[in-house]
Parts: C-alpha cells; structure tokens; sequence
C-alpha cells in the first residue's frame, strides 16, 4: 500500500486519475524508495490505463522501467504514460 496515494479501493477511475496527479511528486518519490529498499533490477508499471504507468518517467530509480499495456485504453491515462516512456532495443543498451 502506497501512503502518498490518499484513496480507498475500489474506486472511481477519475477518483484514482485525480489522486495520482495531485500527489505525483511524493508517489515518485516514495516509489523510489521502495525499489531502493528492494534493490529492484526492474520495475513492471502493469497499466497505464488505471495505474502507476503515467508517472513513471518521474520515478528517478536504478529500476529499468517497463509499461505494460495489456488493451488501449483511456487517452486521459495511455497518453501521459507513453509520453513518459522511453523506447529502448538490445541494440542501444549495448
């Protein structure tokens, strides 16, 4: 459970939308800090559609971030969390 996102579960789609933009900054940052304490390799953001995925450029971790997008979704949520995303290939990494 994330202590920087004020809201109960379930909720609305716009209810989590809102929280997350709100508190983005302090989300980022307590993510990082669990993915320090875990000493995490990668980090799966499993939906930009209601998830983490659109904050996922701001999360300054040593995690390699993946987005997984499972259908297209929302453009309120797809867009921002492709906007953060960064493509990479085996061929850049080397």
């Amino acid at each position: 459970m994330l202590r920087e996102l004020p809201v109960t579960f379930p909720c609305d789609d716009g209810t989590l939308r809102q929280a997350i933009s709100q508190h983005q900054s302090a989300l980022a940052r307590e993510l990082r800090q669990v993915l320090t304490q875990l000493r995490a390799d990668i980090v799966v953001y499993a939906d930009a559609l209601w998830g983490l995925g659109r904050i996922a450029g701001l999360v300054l971790s040593p995690a390699r971030p993946v987005l997984a997008v499972h259908v297209i979704g929302h453009g309120a949520d797809l867009a921002p969390a492709l906007a953060a995303a960064r493509r990479s290939s085996a061929r850049q990494r080397a």
